[in-house]
């Protein structure tokens, strides 16, 4: 089985890969569910999150409210680090066990979409290491389209991850998402029969 790291940064189309590497058949691990799932009212990091964050993280139907979460730990190192601390042992176990259960059903390919991969260290997870690119231009109208964020905000977000040029230099493999769903659907057909 290859297990591939799909990262890039924000809004450069980790997403709409994973949707293209779905629809041909491919066993895509979303790790942003994973820390949703923890992060639920029933979920293994939520009594802990919400101790050390307080019940003004809460939203009115008891959720958290990763918003307003993500705006503490966007502008506070440490409290990012609290929240990894608690959060990230939870999604690497998850995403271990779905590698051996995918093992035990013959799956020959496993991508986990994972944002911060190389920020927060998970290389050894994965066989390859997949890096989804596009010009800043491009990731800031995603962002202004996706998240309705000022340009300050949206440039503010994408300096707190490494550098795009840093995460190309350390995959295995560069897609460009520069030039609309066709390229990017053809470089992923590509790189799916480089596994065959």
């Amino acid at each position: 089985m290859v297990k591939i790291g799909l990262t890039g940064g924000i809004a450069t189309g980790k997403s709409t890969v994973g949707r293209l590497l779905r629809q041909k058949g491919v066993v895509v691990v979303s790790s942003d569910e994973l820390v949703h799932q923890a992060m639920a009212p029933d979920g293994a990091a939520y009594h802990r999150i919400v101790a050390e964050f307080g019940s003004e993280i809460l939203a009115a139907d008891g959720e958290i409210n990763r918003r307003f979460l993500g705006k503490i730990v966007f502008k506070d190192d440490t409290a990012r680090h609290k929240l990894e601390q608690i959060v990230h042992p939870i999604v690497i176990k998850e995403i271990r066990d779905s590698f051996e259960g995918y093992l035990k059903q013959g799956v020959p390919i496993v991508v986990v979409e994972v944002p911060l991969l190389f920020e927060v260290g998970w290389i050894d997870l994965f066989d390859q290491i997949w890096v989804v690119s596009s010009s800043l231009d491009h990731q800031l109208q995603r962002i202004y389209a996706r998240d309705g964020l000022a340009e300050e905000d949206a440039r503010e977000r994408i300096a707190t991850q490494l550098q795009l040029e840093e995460k190309e230099n350390r995959a295995d493999v560069v897609i460009n998402n520069n030039n609309g769903l066709d390229s990017l659907e053809e470089q992923v057909s590509l790189l799916l029969r480089t596994l065959e």
